[in-house]
């Protein structure tokens, strides 16, 4: 006699499993996010025992022939991997998985590239727009689970794409397309063909508005590779970002430029984000030091103070996290009388990029002064270090790095904590940092060490 189904509850926001519903999730706070799940039984073969002698002392990773994303995933996907691919509609992830497939097809590799979210004629019209043309590259448009097994049964592939996991059903789970109990049966089904056949499996997912993943955060369990697409989709700017990576580090990102033949790769990020040719800078714009994974490059920070016409001060930031703008603007209030309480104050990160980097508060703080004092500063000088509730200048995480990319680029002023180096301006507290560009505003030739 078969046995029922397990009836087991899981939130969706972090998928810890329950035994019953319960209106909030006790693990998380999160309200109305346990929903329903059944485990259903299914027939499992005998797994074969081997010894550890008879498995590859290294295994070979796979180039997909798109170097920043090769250097995110560790130099390449491994055979048998699983990889899930998220970003939010519209950022690319449809665009960027169609370059990667047709890429590895044309290094001799067959892929198969299921859309359960496209006809056939929307996905070959993309493929023509971005001169995907590899005889290796196979396309196929379906929804139906069971019939996407039947075809990858047919052929022997490499790699599949399965673009995207919300939008494939599977009839053995009585559930709606999108459910967490659809998502998490296709993820874990499709995790168990990449182990046994060795195939590379790459799952798109779609995200929510909160930014959170559309389904379980199991979901990210059962893969091996969590990568996300990040970055504003009205702006042209992309960084794709690795959250668990068993075979490599997570430090690493990719930067990418959308365009209408796709993405491309940006390997100096300062060739792009920058106006080199600029002398002096517009008022309330200060150049700052950032670290992405293991790359430093400078950005780009405005912003702009007028008087607020409205009983509330308007706080308005792009690519920087408002509650420390509140934070920094309360900063100086207590050591610089900056009163910002009378003034709306806007933010921004030049590119549409989204820094979470603390080394960024001095270079917003300056450009904050240098708005509403009306003084330019430099464009050969860069700024970077977190600031204390206190108006300490506090020191940041690969300081060498960061003055070494600096110089790199040409360079002459860095304002930045604790420094032994003569050639940098080491600053202790915000006063001193807001001294140090009044005067560089007086003598734009005042540079390097001389105080």
């Amino acid at each position: 006699m078969r046995k029922p189904a397990k009836v087991n509850f899981v939130c969706s926001a972090c998928g810890v499993t329950f035994t019953r519903w319960q209106g909030s999730c006790p693990s998380c706070g999160a309200w109305d996010t346990i929903v329903e799940t059944k485990e259903t039984a299914q027939t499992k073969s005998a797994a074969s025992v081997k010894d550890i002698s008879s498995y590859k002392d290294d295994v070979e990773k796979i180039s997909t022939g798109i170097g920043e994303f090769d250097r995110v995933l560790g130099g390449g996907f491994i055979p048998g991997s699983a990889v899930l691919i998220s970003g939010e509609p519209g950022i690319g992830k449809s665009t960027f998985i169609l370059q990667i497939a047709d890429s590895t097809a044309k290094n001799s590799k067959n892929v198969l590239y299921i859309t359960a979210e496209e006809s056939m004629n929307q996905l070959l019209s993309r493929a023509k727009r971005l001169n995907s043309n590899s005889e290796n590259l196979r396309f196929v448009s379906e929804n139906d689970f069971n019939e996407i097994l039947k075809i990858i049964a047919v052929g022997k592939y490499e790699a599949v794409i399965l673009d995207s996991v919300q939008t494939v059903f599977n009839p053995a789970i009585e559930s709606i397309t999108g459910s967490v109990n659809q998502v998490r049966s296709v993820s874990e089904l499709m995790c168990n063909f990449a182990r046994k056949t060795d195939a590379a499996v790459f799952i798109i997912g779609q995200v929510t508005k909160s930014g959170d993943l559309a389904g379980p955060r199991s979901l990210e369990h059962l893969v091996d590779v969590v990568l996300s697409i990040e970055g504003d989709r009205r702006q042209e700017f992309r960084i794709l970002r690795s959250y668990k990576n068993r075979y490599g580090s997570t430090d690493e990102i990719g930067i990418f430029k959308m365009t209408e033949k796709g993405f491309e790769e940006i390997k100096d990020a300062a060739e792009i984000l920058l106006d080199k040719d600029k002398k002096i800078l517009p008022t309330g714009t200060v150049r700052g030091s950032v670290i992405e994974g293991n790359r430093s490059f400078i950005v780009e920070v405005e912003a702009l103070t007028v008087p607020s016409k409205y009983g509330v001060p308007a706080r308005v930031v792009n690519g920087f996290n408002q509650k420390r703008l509140s934070m920094l603007l309360a900063v100086l209030d207590k050591w610089q009388n900056a009163e910002s309480g009378s003034v709306d104050v806007y933010c921004n990160v030049a590119g549409g990029l989204h820094i979470s980097d603390t080394a960024l508060d001095l270079s917003v703080a300056l450009a904050v002064v240098s708005s509403y004092s009306g003084f330019s500063i430099p464009a050969n000088a860069v700024a970077f270090g977190e600031i204390s509730l206190s108006g300490e200048i506090r020191p940041v995480k690969s300081s060498e790095l960061r003055v070494r990319e600096a110089k790199r680029l040409g360079y002459e002023t860095i304002i930045m904590p604790q420094s032994k180096d003569k050639n940098e301006y080491s600053v202790k507290n915000i006063a001193e940092a807001v001294k140090i560009i009044k005067d560089l505003n007086k003598d734009p030739k005042k540079t390097k060490g001389q105080k």
